[in-house]
């Protein structure tokens, strides 16, 4: 689709303004929403994350921030000094060229880097490895009887009892 406003490059962005109920749709191209003053509030999303974890990293002992001050991922050449000012990972490696900061990075902001489920602890319910077996034949026949609504319920049982038989 072509720019709305100039007819020459290509849209790349649908703009939507609802005025008096009536609703206005407009394709624009990158150069015209600029000048329109039309700016996309998520560009300013990784600047934001990379502010929260330059704080975050800030309150590291020294010996920790001098230890990542060479990182560097193997694959996409992204410094950790990068990630922090940018708040973005290059590539899937990231993870594993920054995975020890990474999980101190996470204690800190989640108070633990392991996921342990969606429920408060107060809500789950202790179970065994026969209850995982027997909720695993339940979610089966659940989903058999595309029953999701079950499913979803007993998939979230068994991930609990799995957290709290892992510790």
């Amino acid at each position: 689709m072509i720019c709305e406003i100039c007819g020459i490059r290509e849209a790349t962005i649908k703009f939507t303004q609802v005025v008096d109920k009536t609703k206005k749709e407009l394709n624009l191209c990158k150069i015209c929403a600029e000048e329109k003053g039309l700016t996309n509030p998520l560009v300013a999303f990784p600047k934001i994350i990379g502010g929260l974890i330059l704080g975050i990293v800030g309150e590291w002992p020294e010996a920790m921030r001098r230890e990542t001050l060479d990182l560097k991922c193997r694959q996409c050449e992204l410094t950790w000094q990068e990630f922090q000012s940018g708040g973005l990972l290059g590539c899937s490696e990231c993870y594993e060229s920054f995975a020890e900061p990474l999980k101190n990075l996470l204690r800190k902001m989640h108070g633990s880097n392991k996921h342990i489920g969606n429920r408060p602890v107060s809500q789950r319910q202790p179970g065994t490895v026969e209850d995982i077996e027997r909720l695993r034949k339940e979610l089966a026949r659940a989903i058999q009887n595309e029953n999701y609504e079950r499913a979803a319920k007993l998939r979230d049982r068994i991930r609990d009892i799995e957290a709290n038989l892992s510790g």
